[in-house]
């Protein structure tokens, strides 16, 4: 395996998002404390797809704001300080995982997208 993709793979490994955490972060992005534009996890891991992919490099200063539903240059109302840690954390890792696996194995990418059963919308994997 070449050093390049043995390091990929190891930060992803160490701070991709397992389907707890994943769950748990689609369930912070639709709490009560955000605002009600936030995006859910699925919304947000195909916007931070697009950016991981995109041309230009974008600074999560300027994506950021966007997930909660404002402007780069309008900071969004949030709830406490740690909710907030442990949002940017999950949502910078699932950004790490998303980068890590179009570096190490593009056609692994495996895009959550949403079904109805029942009334019901769940998210799938």
């Amino acid at each position: 395996m070449p050093r390049d993709t043995a390091f990929f793979l190891a930060i992803g490994e160490k701070f991709g998002l397992g389907e707890e955490e994943y769950a748990e972060l689609d369930d912070l992005l639709l709490s009560e404390g955000l605002p009600e534009s936030t995006m859910d996890v699925c919304a947000a891991e195909g916007f931070l797809t697009a950016i991981a992919i995109g041309p230009v490099t974008v600074m999560p200063d300027q994506w950021l704001p966007c997930i909660f539903g404002s402007e780069a240059d309008e900071p969004p109302e949030l709830p406490s300080p740690k909710v907030v840690r442990r949002l940017i954390d999950l949502i910078m890792r699932l950004y790490t995982s998303v980068i890590v696996t179009f570096e190490v194995a593009p056609e692994e990418f495996e895009p959550t997208f949403y079904t109805r059963r029942r009334e019901d919308l769940h998210h799938h994997r």
